[in-house]
């Protein structure tokens, strides 16, 4: 519930998702409740940051975005270090961190719930260099190997563990150094994820108690073995309980190395090559929530 009477900037990636009526049902929901706002419309990756920063220093109270994944972690780069808590408006493809946090898909209901509730989840962040994330960093996509836009639309959530999977089946190996908490780990695989959230595109990766405010993120390393692409595509797409090849750490600092250097992916987002150093934030971002 929103408490002072400054407008609400409202963040929106209009290329999100399927075109919806977006700014009427905004509007109305928060005309409902005699509340103010004004939007900002993105053009690319970086102008959320910099609208959230421009919130925070004019004193705003919450900052809400309406866009996929990759326009919260945006936003989530520019409230760093505040008091500002982030709305959520759910309206990309796969909306993984509103779902892990409950909140709902609906627009109108997701309004509904920035404009009511006085609830506040306190995140983890999870700290690459001076960037940040969200969900999960992973490695061996190449840029042009991404989903695209045209699979999100025909697949939805599913695209992204579709391409991951459909990447990782060909894909070359890499000898990976993956140091946890001071312990490494030297091992041939095809990628290596570092979760902050029990989610990949929306669908639920079940390797673990994988937490949002636990100080620690998950290191998922899978080897070259096609057994073990198999095994993992059953955790990603839910078709069975099984165990994998796959190498599973927790820590709050990660080292992620490889030979050749692998391609990093900061929740969807191309970001560099490898070398990478993680480190965790507990509780660094208040979300509001159901």
């Amino acid at each position: 519930m929103i408490t002072n009477d400054k407008s609400i900037p409202i963040i929106i990636n209009p290329a999100s998702g399927k075109p919806k009526p977006v700014l009427h049902t905004i509007s109305e929901t928060l005309r409902a409740h005699n509340l103010s706002w004004h939007g900002h419309i993105t053009y690319e990756f970086g102008d959320a940051t910099h609208f959230a920063q421009e919130a925070v220093a004019d004193g705003a109270e919450m900052v809400v975005v309406y866009g996929g994944d990759g326009t919260v972690l945006d936003v989530v780069n520019g409230v760093m270090g505040s008091d500002v808590s982030v709305g959520i408006l759910p309206g990309g493809t796969g909306n993984a961190v509103a779902t892990e946090l409950g909140i709902p898909r609906e627009l109108d209901k997701a309004a509904e719930l920035i404009c009511t509730s006085q609830n506040r989840r306190a995140v983890d962040v999870a700290q690459v260099d001076d960037h940040y994330y969200l969900l999960r960093a992973y490695t061996g996509v190449t840029q042009d190997q991404a989903a695209s836009r045209e699979l999100k639309d025909k697949y939805h959530l599913l695209a992204y563990p579709m391409e991951v999977l459909k990447v990782l089946k060909n894909a070359p190996h890499a000898n990976y150094t993956v140091t946890v908490d001071g312990k490494k780990l030297e091992a041939e695989a095809v990628t290596c994820f570092v979760n902050n959230l029990d989610n990949l595109g929306g669908v639920d990766i079940d390797i673990g108690t994988i937490t949002p405010d636990d100080g620690m993120v998950d290191v998922m390393l899978v080897s070259r073995k096609h057994s073990a692409l198999g095994e993992v595509g059953k955790y990603v797409l839910h078709l069975g309980q099984t165990k994998t090849h796959a190498y599973h750490a927790q820590g709050k600092t990660v080292i992620l190395e490889a030979e050749p250097p692998q391609t990093v992916w900061l929740d969807g987002e191309f970001y560099k090559d490898t070398p990478v150093t993680i480190q965790v934030h507990q509780g660094a971002v208040k979300i509001v929530v159901p």
